[in-house]
């Protein structure tokens, strides 16, 4: 889908970090980059780039109207990775991208529905080093990323105030009918070798035995009940897997019966 660009000149920053700095170009610009002017897209790109580290990309948003963002990583001018996150309200959103170790990149930011603009603010870019690998590396629930994930029909799937989650003002419900697609949180780091830790408080119907996967990573089974319970799930990342930036998607294999899964909160961070 095209959208319409704010034409402007390449803005330079230097962001400061844990004692180190990293610097990108943004586009667009011919107004600066700042929360009073709108913008229908933007890129980002480093001005030096250290190819054997992870970095994040976090900054706020705040949307004209409620729509999906997108993001997309480009990597020596081939379209690899994107990530989409839903928005619910026009208020402030912090939103958090991972870009893996290795080839050039940039990361462009747009809107789904044609015409809709966004505002943006404190925008940071860092290398992450161990501490942040072993803190918890999703934001908030409302703020996750969640969308649907392996298979053509899209699953129902929203986010609700709820008065008796165990954290929290909302949760996130999906269901899902044979032939839908399954639910799946922004993607992490995923480092060959390590543990990811994944903590969810989850409930759902009927009671079944799920799976949370790192994609094409690694895989562990986790019990959903209909009332709340809090479940770790370890992934071992494949050690022949080179380090890449993955998906958690939560699914139910061989079933066809309908199912409906509530997140009240979910957590992943590597194990020290």
């Amino acid at each position: 889908m095209k959208l319409t660009a704010v034409a402007i000149a390449a803005l330079s920053a230097a962001i400061s970090f844990a004692g180190q700095n990293a610097a990108f170009i943004t586009k667009p610009d011919k107004a600066k980059l700042v929360p009073e002017k709108a913008v229908s897209s933007l890129t980002l790109r480093p001005e030096s780039h250290d190819k054997t580290v992870f970095y994040r990309i976090t900054m706020q948003v705040k949307l004209k109207q409620p729509d999906d963002m997108v993001s997309r990583i480009t990597c020596n001018g081939k379209k690899r990775e994107w990530e989409r996150v839903r928005t619910e309200n026009t208020g402030w959103q912090k939103v958090c991208r991972y870009i893996a170790p290795g080839e050039k990149w940039s990361c462009t930011y747009n809107v789904k529905t044609r015409g809709n603009t966004f505002f943006v603010r404190n925008l940071k870019l860092e290398k992450l080093d161990e501490n942040d690998l072993t803190a918890n590396l999703l934001p908030p629930l409302e703020n996750a990323g969640w969308h649907n994930a392996w298979g053509k029909k899209q699953a129902a799937s929203r986010f609700e105030k709820s008065d008796e989650s165990p954290f929290g003002e909302y949760v996130f419900t999906s269901e899902i009918n044979k032939g839908t697609c399954y639910p799946a949180i922004l993607s992490v780091p995923a480092v060959p070798g390590r543990t990811l830790l994944i903590e969810v408080w989850v409930k759902g119907e009927p009671d079944e035995i799920w799976m949370a996967t790192l994609s094409n990573r690694g895989s562990k089974i986790f019990p959903v009940k209909k009332e709340w319970s809090r479940q770790e799930i370890r992934i071992k990342v494949k050690d022949n897997s080179v380090p890449a930036v993955a998906k958690i998607v939560f699914w139910k294999p061989k079933t066809d019966k309908a199912l409906k899964i509530t997140f009240g909160q979910v957590k992943a961070s590597y194990e020290k």
